[in-house]
Order: structure tokens, then C-alpha cells, then sequence
């Protein structure tokens, strides 16, 4: 079985968008980082990852990842395969990495930030409310769209009464639909899981542009299931595992 390793390294902010711009996909980091990262060590070596940029404009941010490669085939990969261009994004030397455990504890309550793409896929074309952006069609089968929309519009098919709470609603929504996300492996304590910061966020997959709800999620946690929950740290949480979403940082429950 493979051991999980969770890394971090240092990226270069500046270069970061600059090669994002030369390569058409600014101000998509996400999708930038996902080339390097491929590039450098290998297609979903790293994966999922998450980029924290450090504080008071600083030039350099942070990327945690989770691994199934030692830090020796990581070092090793990059100096003998990786562009010079896209190497530079990165404080090789400085890598960090850690062995996760080889063996959770079902009922161990754990506390987790995480930052993802609170989305579903249609399965049948969706009516948007008359003053929804002003759209002439419904959003497709098929179509990946906000979490929020899709459940409130099946809620309130005539529009959202103006007494709503919305923000409260949003943040309700992405919680449910966090706990779909992490069951059978966690269950989610709903009362001490907060929605943190949420932002519209343009997107670019493929050849084409989207915009996706980004919302980050702090709360706490109970292992239920070892093995899957295992398995979900290295799978991520939700879509877009390999852009820079879903991966679940860890720390102690509070008490």
C-alpha cells in the first residue's frame, strides 16, 4: 500500500502569473499550478493541492499537497525532467514532507479548512429564477453550477422570498452538501462548520471559460469510516481535485 505524504513548498507569486498570462489561462493560478505541478513531477503527483499566498502582499505563497511519492522521486523527477521556466516556481531545496498515518481511528474527531467548488452536475435542464444574471436559457444537463442555486431554485421556483436569509441559506446548502461529500468516510458536525469566505471565481477548462462558486469551509469532523477516509484525503473532496480544490487541511478538534 501506498504511504500518503503531505508536502509543502514555496511558489513564487510574480512568475506564478506571469507564465499564467503567457500561457492564456490568467487569473486562473489554479490551472497554471496543475501544468507546473505535471510538468515538474509527474501528471497528478501532487494531488490535491491548495496554494495559500502569504500575508501583506508578499511575494510568495505556500502549496500543500498530498503525494504518494517520497521526497527523494519528488526531488529527483524535477531536477532531471522538469522546464527551467516552471522549476523556478518553486523553492526546490526548501520542500517539506511528512508521512501521513498509516491508520486512522474511526471516531477520532478531527478539525479541517477547506477550500472547494460547492457544485453539482445536472442531471436535467434547470429554469433560472426571471432575474438570475439576466439569462435567456436554462442551465444545461449536464452543467456544473453553484450548489445554492441549484437547491434554492428547487426550493423556491418563483424566487427567493425577501424576508430570506441568504448568506445563512448559502452557508446551509454548502453544509449539506459537504456532508453528502465526506459520508460514509467522516461524518460532519454541522453546529461548528462555518462558511469562512465564498467569491465568484473565473475559471478556464479546456479551451473554454466558466465562473464557479469558491467557497472555503472550516469545521470539525468524526472519522467513520478508516479506510475511506483514507482514501478521500487522497482523492479529495468534491471537483476540480486537481486545480488547486478540495484538499482537506488538518488540525486538532477543539478540547
Amino acid at each position: 500500500m501506498t504511504t500518503l505524504h503531505m508536502l509543502s513548498l514555496t511558489v513564487a507569486l510574480g512568475p506564478l502569473r506571469q507564465l499564467a498570462a503567457v500561457h492564456g489561462v490568467a487569473p486562473d493560478e489554479g490551472r497554471m499550478l496543475h501544468h507546473a505541478l505535471g510538468e515538474c513531477f509527474g501528471r497528478g503527483a501532487i494531488q490535491p493541492f491548495r496554494l495559500l499566498p502569504g500575508r501583506n502582499a508578499s511575494r510568495h505563497g505556500t502549496l500543500y499537497g498530498y503525494t504518494g511519492l517520497p521526497p527523494d522521486d519528488l526531488r529527483d523527477r524535477a531536477a532531471s525532467l522538469a522546464p527551467p521556466d516552471l522549476m523556478a516556481l518553486f523553492d526546490l531545496p526548501g520542500l517539506a514532507i511528512k508521512p501521513m498515518p498509516d491508520g486512522w481511528r474511526a471516531g477520532r474527531r478531527l478539525a479541517f479548512d477547506l477550500r472547494c467548488l460547492p457544485v453539482r452536475r445536472l442531471l436535467r435542464p434547470l429554469s433560472p429564477w426571471s432575474d438570475e444574471a439576466a439569462r435567456a436559457t436554462p442551465y444545461a444537463r449536464g452543467a456544473e453550477v453553484d450548489v445554492y442555486l441549484v437547491d434554492a431554485m428547487r426550493r423556491h421556483p418563483d424566487g427567493l422570498p425577501p424576508d430570506l436569509d441568504r448568506l445563512r441559506l448559502r452557508e446551509d446548502l454548502y453544509r449539506a452538501w459537504l456532508a453528502e461529500r465526506l459520508a460514509p468516510a467522516a461524518c460532519l458536525h454541522a453546529e461548528t462548520t462555518r462558511l469562512t469566505a465564498f467569491r465568484r471565481l473565473a475559471l478556464r477548462r479546456g479551451s473554454g471559460r466558466q465562473t464557479a462558486p469558491e467557497a472555503t469551509l472550516h469545521g470539525e469532523l468524526t472519522i467513520t469510516d478508516a479506510g475511506a477516509f483514507a482514501r478521500m484525503l487522497a482523492r479529495g473532496v468534491g471537483r476540480h481535485t486537481a486545480y488547486g480544490f478540495g484538499m482537506l487541511l488538518l488540525r486538532p478538534a477543539r478540547g
